[in-house]
């Protein structure tokens, strides 16, 4: 019943509006906590790249502090939508394409019944988080840029929140500037994704940790731990799955 329900709202457009206006819904009502965490991150005027944008909700939240954002979302359905939703914004710039390691062209997944859900890492869309809502993705060229080509064109950013499903090791491969803060989507259910994460930003220098759960209002520690410290972390059973692992540079 469902998904007979899914079918015909699809047919007459209506479910492409339906989503995002429940993601803009929820934005809303989730914005205060986000702005708690992000407040001491995200000053008035500082660059922010967000790496995939999705619909945008951590880019409404970054433009609401004062940031100028640099939004970077490969999904057309979702671009469609930042479009729409930042076009009297000045301050958010939406980049259609995709972060990775290389800059060129390279094929992103689309789900064909579930067209917000996309990756570059096909093997992510079948057996990572997203899997339950997976089905039979379909291939789609897109134009791929690194976070140094992006520094170079736009300016160095402050932060840079990377939720790049699955692909977030490569993306940070395309990187070799500091920058204060990074912060990176990680899963309970994709555990071998922060290591090489971590490896990555290590190259960058000296860095510090701290983790948001999902819906939480505050860091979960009440200090930025060291490496050596996180190294001991592991996943309360009691907590949410997903987390916002985010990573503070020395910039000494």
């Amino acid at each position: 019943m469902q998904q007979t329900i899914r079918t015909i709202l699809a047919s007459l457009g209506v479910l492409a509006w339906i989503k995002p206006l429940a993601y803009m819904a929820s934005d809303h009502w989730n914005r205060r906590r986000q702005e708690a965490v992000l407040a001491g991150i995200v000053r008035r005027h500082d660059l922010v790249f967000d790496i995939g944008a999705f619909f945008g909700s951590r880019s409404f939240v970054f433009a609401g502090l004062g940031g100028r954002v640099i939004a970077v979302e490969p999904n057309p359905t979702c671009i469609a939508w930042l479009q729409r939703r930042f076009r009297n914004h000045g301050s958010v710039r939406i980049v259609p394409g995709i972060a990775s390691n290389t800059a060129g062209e390279t094929t992103l997944w689309i789900d064909d019944q579930v067209p917000e859900i996309a990756s570059v890492n096909r093997e992510w869309l079948s057996s990572g988080p997203a899997q339950s809502a997976t089905r039979g993705p379909r291939p789609m060229s897109v134009r791929s840029t690194t976070l140094d080509a992006l520094i170079q064109e736009f300016g160095h950013p402050r932060y840079i929140k990377i939720d790049a499903e699955g692909h977030e090791p490569h993306v940070l491969e395309g990187l070799h500037h500091r920058c204060d803060y990074i912060s990176i989507e990680i899963h309970r259910d994709d555990p071998d994704k922060l290591p090489l994460c971590l490896a990555e930003i290590g190259r960058l220098g000296d860095f510090s940790v701290n983790i948001v759960h999902e819906n939480a209002t505050q860091f979960a520690f009440d200090h930025w731990l060291s490496l050596e410290e996180w190294h001991g972390w592991t996943w309360d059973d009691e907590a949410p799955g997903t987390a916002d692992l985010f990573c503070r540079l020395s910039t000494d």
